[in-house]
C-alpha cells in the first residue's frame, strides 16, 4: 500500500482530537488512580477484571490511536476501494462514531476507578445500540466491499445478493439499536441475555436470507 495516496481529511483531525481526550485524562489523574484498575464487569455488571494503571494507559494509547487509523487504512487495501468513494460520508462518520464510543468507554472506566457510579454495564451497551442504529440507518448505502458490511459468502459471491441483504439487514439493525438501549435498563443478568439473544437474531436473519437469496438468484 502507497501511505502517500492516502487522503487526510477533517474526520482525521476530530478523530484525533477525540482521542487525545481520554489519553490526556489519564494522564493528569494518573497519580490518583489505584495501581490496579477494574477493566472488566461480569454480567452482573460487577469488575472481574484488573490491569495495572501503567498497561492501562499505553494499551489505550495504542488501541484508541490503532482502531482510527487501521478503520482508516483498511478502504485502501480493499481491492474494491474505488466503491468506498460511493460511500465515503457514511463510511468515515462510522469511523468517527467508532472513535467516540472507543473514547468514551474509556473516560466511564477512568471515572469509576476514581469512585463514581457508573453503570459500565449500561454505558456499553447504550453506545453499542447507537451504533447499531447508524449502522441500520444507513446500512443500504454501503456498496459492494470486503471490509465493510454483512459479509457472507453469498453476500461476496454476488452484488444483487449483497444490495439487497443490506436493504434487508438496515431496518433490521435500526430497530434492534432501539432495542439495544432499552435492554441497557434491565438488570445485569437479564441484560445479558436480552442482549445475546437479539444480537444472535439480528446477525444471523442477514446472513440467512443471503443465503437463500443467492440460491434462488443461482437458479434463474
Amino acid at each position: 500500500m502507497n501511505t502517500s495516496k492516502i487522503k487526510w481529511n477533517k474526520i482525521d483531525l476530530i478523530s484525533l482530537i477525540i482521542v487525545l481526550i481520554p489519553i490526556v485524562m489519564t494522564i493528569f489523574v494518573y497519580q490518583k488512580l489505584p495501581d490496579e484498575l477494574a477493566v472488566h464487569f461480569g454480567i452482573n455488571g460487577e469488575p472481574d477484571g484488573y490491569q495495572g494503571k501503567r498497561s492501562f494507559l499505553l494499551l489505550n494509547i495504542l488501541m484508541l490511536f490503532g482502531i482510527p487509523i487501521l478503520l482508516k487504512i483498511i478502504r485502501y487495501i480493499d481491492p474494491k476501494k474505488r466503491n468506498y468513494e460511493k460511500f465515503e460520508a457514511t463510511y468515515d462518520m462510522f469511523r468517527l462514531l467508532i472513535t467516540i464510543f472507543l473514547s468514551f468507554m474509556v473516560i466511564a472506566i477512568l471515572l469509576f476507578n476514581l469512585g463514581f457510579s457508573i453503570n459500565i454495564q449500561m454505558v456499553v451497551l447504550i453506545g453499542i445500540g447507537i451504533i447499531f442504529m447508524f449502522f441500520g440507518n444507513y446500512m443500504s448505502r454501503i456498496r459492494f466491499n470486503y471490509m465493510v458490511g454483512i459479509r457472507t459468502p453469498w453476500t461476496l459471491a454476488n452484488e444483487e445478493v449483497w444490495r439487497r441483504t443490506h436493504r434487508l439487514g438496515g431496518p433490521l439493525w435500526f430497530i434492534g439499536g432501539i432495542a439495544i438501549i432499552f435492554i441497557a435498563f434491565l438488570p445485569g443478568k437479564m441484560a445479558f441475555i436480552f442482549m445475546m439473544v437479539l444480537t444472535a437474531i439480528i446477525t444471523f436473519i442477514p446472513v440467512i436470507y443471503s443465503f437463500i437469496l443467492y440460491k434462488k438468484l443461482d437458479q434463474q
